[in-house]
């Protein structure tokens, strides 16, 4: 082997290992933020086993996976305007290009209709990861809970897709630190709501306003769901209403966007 040939190969080997380790850094920089575990002092919510629900057949996904740089994006999208505002409007929401896809990207793997994340998102946080709520104890784009957190990961999908994108233990990954884990576990959030509902759905399925309802209950408090819709639920109503609605209006707007004018059918 000529000197020359040796030499090129040692320039590939040196370059190949430069990229791989661009490619760790920009991996563990993603989520380098995330908190060191602390001790919890809030118990895990006890809820039901709910009965998983047969899927509609299974459709070829189509949704790209998001990139580490694509999430990293989207973290610095979901911040307060120049004004110091969340973000409400329907019209800029989908200016969050990042966002928007790591959302369609969660609604497709686990099988929730897009417009209940974004809707969830707008309501509880208004695109602000590091939102903190409820006296402290409602963090991140969801204002999830500790314990509601933690029983989100322990369904073996969270596991299965956040170790497409890191090596951190699942025990270690929190709230309001990136999109792709609030995002993640609201979305398996509102399938066990649609489990509690009995309802048959995925990404693009289309929900009345009724069954919407019941899901966003489900998600305000599985505790009380199991009472139906006793006093509680009244005294909620309006705002779960309101959830309804601005579900439906994001599912025009998407329709909108992605040029389509489908006939509105509901499960």
């Amino acid at each position: 082997m000529s000197l020359l040939n040796l030499a090129l190969i040692v320039v590939a080997g040196c370059a190949g290992a430069e990229i791989q380790r661009d490619r760790d850094s920009t991996k563990e920089a993603v989520f380098s933020t995330l908190e060191k575990p602390q001790p919890a002092n809030e118990k895990p919510v006890e809820e039901d086993v709910v009965e998983t629900i047969q899927e509609p057949d299974a459709k070829e996904e189509t949704t790209k996976t998001p990139t580490l740089e694509d999430i990293e994006k989207a973290n610095k999208e979901c911040v307060r305007d120049l004004k110091g505002n969340a973000t409400k409007d329907y019209n800029l929401i989908f200016k969050k290009e990042f966002t928007i896809k790591v959302i369609e990207y969660c609604a497709e793997k686990i099988g929730v209709p897009v417009e209940l994340i974004v809707e969830t998102i707008r309501q509880e946080s208004g695109f602000l990861l590091t939102e903190i709520g409820d006296h402290g104890k409602a963090i991140g784009l969801g204002q999830v809970h500790l314990s509601r957190f933690k029983h989100a990961k322990l369904n073996p999908r969270f596991a299965e897709i956040m170790a497409a994108f890191t090596d951190t233990p699942v025990s270690e990954i929190k709230r309001g630190k990136s999109v792709l884990v609030d995002a993640l576990s609201i979305t398996l959030i509102l399938k066990d709501c649609l489990n509690a509902n009995k309802i048959k759905a995925d990404h693009t399925t289309r929900l009345t306003a009724s069954q919407i309802i019941m899901v966003r209950y489900y998600y305000h408090t599985p505790t009380t769901f199991k009472e139906g819709k006793g006093k509680f639920f009244q005294e909620h109503k309006e705002r779960y209403l309101m959830y309804a609605n601005g579900a439906k209006r994001v599912r025009k707007l998407i329709d909108k966007l992605s040029g389509q004018n489908p006939q509105a059918k509901a499960n």
